[in-house]
C-alpha cells in the first residue's frame, strides 16, 4: 500500500511538473498558478507520508528498529484487556452474589401469611418492605449489566478500528494526491488520525487513572464478597446476608465497587469520543475536507 501511495504521488507530481513547464513556456499564468498550488499540496502529502511512516522506525546503534505497530498494539491491547476485565468481573459478581441476593429478596417480599377460619380470614405480607430494596438492587443490576455489554461492544469497536482504519491512511494519501478527490482524502486522513491514533491513547491514559483499573482487585480481594459467594449452601451466611441487606450494605457495596467505576468509564468513553470527533473535523478541514469543518462539540457539551 505504501508503494502504491508513493507511485500515485510520483505520477501526479510528474503530471503537475509537465503542466508547470507548459504554462511557463507559453506564459499561461492560470496554469502556472494551479501548478504551484498543486506542488504545495503534494509537498504537504509527502510530509504526511514522512511523518506517519517515519514514526514507525527509530534509530538505534544497530540500525533502524520498527517500533510503531507494536506500540500501537500494546495500547489497543491494554484498553481491551482493561475493559474486558471490568466486564467479566461485573458479570461474575452479578452471577455469584447480587442476582442470588435479589432472588432471596424477592422471596422475602412475596412471603404471605394466611389466617383462615371456616373459609374466612385474612392474609398479609409482613416483609413487603423488602420490595423497595429488591427494586433498587434490580435497577443497579440492569445498569451494571448494560454498561458491561456496552464495554464489550467497545472492545469490538476497537478491534475494527485496529484492523480496518490503517487502510484509511493509504486511501487518504492516494485520494489527497489527486486534486478532484482531495476532500475525500482529507476526510480519510482525519478519520485515521483521530480514531486510530488519538482515541485509543485518550482511553489508555484516562482509564489508567480511573477506578476501573482497581475493579478486578476489589472483587477478588473483598472479604464481604468472598465470604458470601457460597451463601446458598450455608444457612448462617444466608441469615448474615439478609441482615446486611436490611442495613443497605449490599446497595452501598454495589455502588462503590461496580456502578461507580463503570459510570466513570462511560464518562471517559464519551469525552474521548467527543475529543476525537472534534479533532477529526479539525484535521479533515486542515487537509482539504471543508465538509468536516469543526463544530466544537466538546465546547458545546462543556
Amino acid at each position: 500500500m505504501l508503494g502504491i501511495s508513493m507511485m500515485v504521488l510520483v505520477v501526479v507530481a510528474f503530471a503537475i511538473g509537465i503542466a508547470y513547464m507548459i504554462g511557463y513556456a507559453f506564459k499561461i499564468e492560470k496554469i502556472i498558478q494551479i501548478a504551484k498550488a498543486e506542488i504545495g499540496e503534494i509537498f504537504v502529502t509527502l510530509l504526511i507520508i514522512l511523518i506517519f511512516f517515519g514514526a514507525i522506525y527509530t534509530v538505534s546503534p544497530s540500525g533502524f528498529i520498527k517500533i510503531g505497530p507494536s506500540s500501537t498494539y500494546n495500547t489497543y491491547q491494554s484498553d481491551c484487556l482493561l475493559l474486558a476485565g471490568s466486564s467479566v468481573n461485573v458479570f461474575r459478581s452479578l452471577a455469584t452474589f447480587f442476582i442470588p441476593e435479589s432472588y432471596f429478596l424477592q422471596l422475602l417480599r412475596d412471603f404471605t401469611v394466611n389466617v383462615m377460619s371456616l373459609h374466612f380470614g385474612i392474609s398479609f405480607m409482613p416483609l413487603k418492605a423488602f420490595g423497595l430494596i429488591y427494586h433498587i438492587l434490580n435497577l443497579f443490576i440492569s445498569i451494571a449489566g448494560g454498561l458491561a455489554v456496552l464495554f464489550i461492544a467497545l472492545i469490538v469497536f476497537l478491534s475494527i478500528i485496529y484492523s480496518v482504519f490503517p487502510i484509511f491512511l493509504f486511501l487518504g494519501i492516494i485520494l489527497r494526491t489527486i486534486p478532484w478527490t482531495r476532500a475525500a482524502g482529507g476526510a480519510f486522513l482525519g478519520l485515521f488520525i483521530a480514531f486510530y491514533m488519538l482515541f485509543p491513547i485518550l482511553l489508555y491514559f484516562m482509564l489508567q487513572s480511573s477506578p476501573v483499573s482497581s475493579v478486578q482487585q476489589t472483587i477478588n480481594t473483598n472479604s464481604y464478597l468472598s465470604s458470601t459467594s457460597n451463601f446458598i449452601s450455608s444457612a448462617s451466611t444466608f441469615i448474615s446476608s439478609i441482615m446486611d441487606v436490611t442495613h443497605f450494605d449490599v446497595v452501598s457495596l454495589f455502588i462503590t465497587d461496580i456502578v461507580e467505576p463503570l459510570v466513570f468509564t462511560l464518562f471517559v468513553l464519551i469525552i474521548s469520543l467527543i475529543i476525537s470527533y472534534d479533532f477529526m473535523e479539525l484535521v479533515g478541514d486542515a487537509l482539504g475536507a471543508p465538509s468536516l469543518s469543526s463544530s466544537n462539540t466538546l465546547k458545546k457539551v462543556l
